[in-house]
């Protein structure tokens, strides 16, 4: 059951050991446990307790499975800042049942979606976090238009949940702004580099491409590991969903395939039934450079997801390698 999860991560941290095991989302790459000491994982919630203004007359909700980082990181603010927690069964709309405010809650882009549907419900939360992907343009629209303080999150298990943060509503910005005492940088790549000298991590290299605004502020490019070099082009998928959000309304997503002429080629999926992209590819064709407009347009019933709800491109590349 979901609350034997929480049960389970409240045992471990009352525990005497100094550090606890954490597991990974496995959205870009196998599943993995890391062990952290525990006071990293208090340092990083001070900083999210601090930037929200949450303390003992706080209310948070936690709506995410207690099973991962993203979870649990809601559990230890509650702890550090004697805020109260409601605790509500991970799902795909978890203020359906809500009727009490709610100050500050964590969400995957699928439950501010579905919560969109329900407003009146939603209004209940004043601020909310996204992490787990993107959110779509439509649903970024949807929020801008109500009273609730929305930033989207930028971190990995590494750095214990987020480390910069880019509001979404009510005013959409550009660029992530990282935490006090966090920094950045990049390499001659374009790599992120992290630095959090309270966590002990002088230099983090990551798989994230990016444009260095300045050493507190990025803008989020997309993975190296997930670039597609079609004919010598080297394309962001990332960067190019972003471009081409606007004109789709159902989840989609762009990988690399292989092909004869370009070594590698770059294709749409689409989720759900298939109907005549025509028109898409003729939007696609006037926004995006010639070699880096999709090839083809394909559909698939249901993405992978991770258990965080990250399309795990990795697997559905490997799907369609197989067809």
């Amino acid at each position: 059951m979901w609350w034997q999860a929480i049960s389970r991560f409240l045992q471990k941290w009352a525990n005497a050991s100094s550090t606890i095991t954490l597991k990974t989302s496995g959205s870009t790459g196998t599943p993995k446990l890391v062990e952290v000491p525990k006071k990293y994982l208090q340092i990083s919630a001070i900083k999210t307790c601090q930037f929200f203004n949450l303390d003992a007359s706080s209310t948070g909700l936690l709506c995410l499975s207690a099973e991962y980082i993203a979870g649990q990181m809601m559990l230890v603010r509650a702890m550090v800042s004697g805020m109260d927690l409601i605790c509500v069964e991970p799902n795909s709309n978890p203020v359906l049942e809500l009727d009490q405010p709610i100050d500050f809650a964590a969400m995957v882009p699928l439950q501010v979606k579905q919560s969109l549907e329900t407003p009146v419900k939603l209004l209940h939360v004043k601020q909310i976090i996204i992490g787990g992907g993107t959110l779509d343009a439509v649903d970024s629209v949807e929020l801008s238009q109500l009273p609730i303080i929305t930033y989207e999150t930028f971190g990995m298990t590494e750095t214990l949940s987020h480390i910069a943060l880019k509001m979404v509503a009510p005013k959409k910005q550009k660029f992530f702004s990282t935490l006090s005492g966090i920094t950045v940088s990049r390499n001659g790549d374009n790599q992120l580099i992290i630095h959090y000298p309270e966590l002990g991590i002088e230099q983090l290299l990551t798989n994230d491409l990016v444009e260095i605004i300045n050493p507190s502020t990025f803008k989020w490019l997309g993975r190296a590991d997930f670039v597609i070099n079609s004919g010598g082009v080297k394309i962001s998928p990332e960067s190019l969903e972003e471009k081409i959000a606007p004109f789709i309304s159902q989840s989609f997503c762009v990988i690399g395939v292989p092909d004869e002429k370009l070594g590698e080629k770059a294709i749409l999926v689409l989720e759900g039934k298939s109907f005549n992209t025509m028109k898409l590819f003729g939007q696609m064709k006037q926004l995006l450079p010639t070699f880096h407009c999709p090839k083809e347009i394909r559909f698939i019933e249901n993405f992978p997801l991770t258990a965080t709800g990250k399309i795990q491109r990795m697997e559905l590349k490997n799907k369609f390698l197989a067809k």
